[in-house]
């Protein structure tokens, strides 16, 4: 997409549940006699702070890059208080890892995104986090200024859209590393666009 404008994307909370208000009211409607006016302080009595209306896509258009560049914009993501390090960060021979982060106990995370239902997710993750592991001299060199914690297995976390059965039952079977997957969607704010991540 080089020298196309990509929309703005912004990543709200850690999930649907911090959004709830947005969409639930615990104000009973009052009948109002056609052609009258209701006065100000009448329509806003009891309701409390003003809440924004968005809506939730179910149909996600936002591109991987547009999902990494919202994680990204977080000054912290996930509920796991992860901070990123790094991004597009080369493993070669298995391509790049999307994000690379520390959690609150200076382990290493690795992030892998997909926009799409997409199984090969977990296969390629793994593959991340087994170079991350035996390279661990290499990433600390890269990374002076944040102290990791070699000692500790790094983790992995996934995000996608939406998960196979199949897969959420394969990870269910995986006790090393630490995985952990986040679904998303995306919704419509005044002016720009915005995601919803949920831990599952």
């Amino acid at each position: 997409m080089k020298g196309d404008a990509m929309p703005s994307v912004k990543a709200l909370g850690r999930g649907f549940e911090e959004i709830s208000h947005l969409f639930l009211s615990n104000t009973a409607a009052v009948p109002v006699a056609a052609g009258a006016v209701q006065p100000a302080a009448d329509r806003t009595q009891g309701v409390g702070p003003r809440t924004q209306l968005v809506t939730v896509r179910r149909e996600v258009s936002l591109t991987k890059a547009q999902i990494i560049a919202a994680l990204r914009d977080s000054r912290r993501f996930f509920d796991d208080d992860l901070v990123e390090i790094g991004a597009g960060f080369a493993c070669s021979p298995f391509g790049e890892i999307d994000l690379l982060a520390l959690d609150r106990d200076r382990r290493l995370t690795v992030v892998e995104v997909q926009n799409a239902l997409d199984d090969t997710l977990v296969a390629r993750g793994l593959s991340h986090i087994d170079w991350v592991v035996r390279n661990i001299p290499t990433v600390r060199r890269l990374y002076p200024a944040w102290p990791i914690d070699a000692s500790r297995q790094p983790r992995l976390a996934l995000v996608a859209p939406r998960f196979s059965l199949a897969l959420r039952s394969g990870i269910r079977q995986i006790t090393v590393p630490a995985i952990a997957c986040f679904r998303y969607c995306e919704v419509d704010l005044p002016g720009e666009a915005g995601i919803l991540v949920e831990r599952l």
